[in-house]
């Protein structure tokens, strides 16, 4: 089968667009990220404007609540070998690259969108790069590729995102609307191809050695995005009247079929770039699905605002009409036609303390008032609405932040349970972010271990206590890890829950000649945030040039195969240690 043309492409995208709009419910994107914002049909956007409609906004707090619930706040990876051909000292090795690595690339605030985007709508997609955002040139022209910026025009940038640098892996969260899949596709790991759709700046585009038939390209192409419809908002606000300024639709390929990428313009009969080898192509697609709602047949899966709108909606009705009922419920004053004159009207509804008011006949007869409450049932109906919202969800009162009704006081046992089976839900969901942060962290390692063919260092903690600079090259610790994210660092964790575990971790294994209680006791000094561990049990810190990957390596290896020297090893380190803090 020979490899697809610009024509053909073109029909193969078409057919996802109509596969997206008909199961992926983008159409309906936009109204959920508006409610998310606030903006909710017959609610006037203009503060001026009459407002039709009083929302009572539930996208937004649980919105809030999942993510302060799943996304990690203090990201830490763990790293052991697979296989006994990986040693654990270049595992930790690896450990000490992925957790720099994932500071460096600014993870956590990637996750945090990316989490924001399933919310709203149901699956989102990570990306995997690395050294530039629109293509890596290492096969097209290796000598170019290592001697010049390719992500610059002379002295001028043409690639502006400041979390992806030369040299270094990179992790995007992507807009979903930015995305498509062949029809029928339910896994991203069944993907032939993607396609992800990226808006770029004509010039940037033309200045961009990495394109080629882009002399006669214009700008304001949206004919793939304008069919999704769901940025038609965006895209008019983006049109320029200056051509250099004006955005061209680009169309990333990545077709699994032939490990191939390429860049074409919908309309435009050339690619403007390849097909070439998808060098990211590592383990499969350089993308990361997440998802909280998996659907039985399709890749588009329902987002939680999907499920919850009809009792959005309900809920802002019943709100509106408690509205105009409160508004009735406002004191109204019946009087007999001609029985009070305009002067004693306006005395009657002025702000002045015991008015002297003259009326034609009895007070009692002449004036009487009309004031009707809010109906109790309307009341209850929108409690109702709430606890539905909240079953269907997941979310306990007690995860968004409400204490309860008065009227319905919880036991403690009660709430406990509550709270448990809350968890269950949420589990679910940060146990999603934490598969997706693993897949991501896996193929980062796989581009180190290609690209990184120069020398570098890192930071390692030895099993004898001590920190170790040690040099390596992606090649070196190229091997099978498992990698796993520490559930510690995902969501609201009790501090004082994960304190007491600790102590009684340590008087378990204090007396094991072969623990690391010195670990231990810095992992528990950690939870008191008034302190500093390293102050308080600093770890041993040898002086010296850094050591080479093998060097290192043999050095762990004869301390794990040596339990008397590694203990006497860690006491000597200790001693040092102490020595150096007496001598403050």
């Amino acid at each position: 089968m020979a490899r697809p043309n610009v024509e053909a492409w073109e029909q193969m995208i078409d057919k996802a667009v109509d596969f997206k709009r008909r199961f992926s419910d983008s159409n309906n994107w936009p109204s959920y990220r508006d409610y998310y914002r606030g903006v909710f049909p017959g609610y006037a956007k203009d503060p001026d404007g009459e407002k039709t409609v009083l929302p009572y906004n539930l996208i937004f707090p649980f919105a809030r609540t999942v993510i302060g619930s799943t996304y990690f706040r203090s990201p830490y990876i763990v790293v052991s070998p697979r296989d006994n051909r990986t040693s654990y000292a270049r595992a930790k090795m690896v450990e000490g690259m992925d957790n720099w690595l994932i500071q460096e690339m600014g993870l956590k605030r990637q996750f945090k969108t990316a989490v924001l985007h399933t919310y709203l709508c149901g699956r989102t997609m990570l990306k995997v790069g690395y050294d530039s955002q629109f293509g890596y040139m290492h096969d097209e022209e290796d000598l170019l590729a290592k001697s010049l910026d390719t992500r610059k025009d002379g002295d001028e940038l043409i690639e502006y995102r400041a979390n992806i640098k030369k040299g270094m892996p990179w992790v995007v969260a992507l807009d979903p609307d930015m995305f498509l899949i062949p029809p029928g596709v339910k896994d991203l790991c069944d993907c032939r191809w993607v396609d992800h759709i990226v808006l770029r700046h004509l010039a940037d585009v033309k200045a961009d050695s990495k394109y080629k038939n882009v002399a006669d390209l214009t700008g304001s192409h949206y004919d793939v995005l304008r069919k999704l419809e769901a940025k038609n908002r965006i895209i008019q606000d983006m049109d320029q009247e200056d051509e250099d300024d004006a955005l061209v639709e680009l169309h990333e390929l990545h077709d699994m079929k032939f490990g191939d990428v390429s860049v074409m313009v919908h309309g435009h009969d050339k690619f403007i770039r390849g097909p070439i080898e998808d060098a990211l192509q590592i383990e499969g697609l350089p993308f990361v699905d997440m998802c909280f709602n998996e659907d039985p047949e399709y890749f588009w899966c329902s987002s939680d605002v999907k499920i919850v709108e009809p009792q959005q909606l309900e809920l802002n009705e019943a709100r509106t009409q408690a509205m105009y009922h409160r508004r009735l419920a406002l004191v109204k004053l019946l009087v007999q036609k001609g029985a009070i004159d305009d002067e004693q009207k306006a005395r009657l509804l002025d702000d002045s303390i015991a008015p002297f008011i003259e009326v034609e006949g009895s007070p009692r007869e002449v004036v009487d008032q009309m004031q009707v409450g809010i109906p109790n049932d309307l009341i209850q109906w929108v409690n109702i609405i709430r606890e539905d919202a909240r079953e269907i969800t997941g979310l306990a009162r007690q995860e968004l932040g409400s204490e309860g009704y008065s009227q319905d006081r919880m036991t403690a046992t009660k709430s406990s349970i509550i709270h448990q089976g809350s968890q269950l839900r949420m589990d679910e969901k940060r146990d999603a972010v934490a598969t997706a942060l693993t897949q991501v962290m896996r193929k980062v390692n796989q581009i180190c271990f290609k690209f990184w063919d120069m020398e570098r260092v890192v930071q390692v903690v030895g099993m004898e206590g001590a920190r170790h600079w040690v040099k390596y090259t992606g090649q070196e610790l190229r091997g099978e890890y498992d990698i796993k994210v520490d559930a510690d660092t995902l969501g609201p964790v009790s501090k004082e829950g994960r304190k007491q575990e600790m102590v009684a971790l340590l008087q378990t294994l204090a007396k094991n000649p072969r623990v690391n209680v010195d670990a231990l006791m810095r992992m528990l000094l950690q939870e008191f945030e008034w302190s500093n561990a390293m102050e308080i049990l600093p770890m041993a810190n040898p002086q010296g040039t850094p050591v080479s990957e093998g060097e290192f390596t043999q050095q762990q290896g004869q301390l794990a195969g040596n339990p008397q020297q590694l203990m006497q090893q860690r006491q000597q380190n200790m001693s040092a240690v102490g020595g150096m803090m007496g001598a403050r």
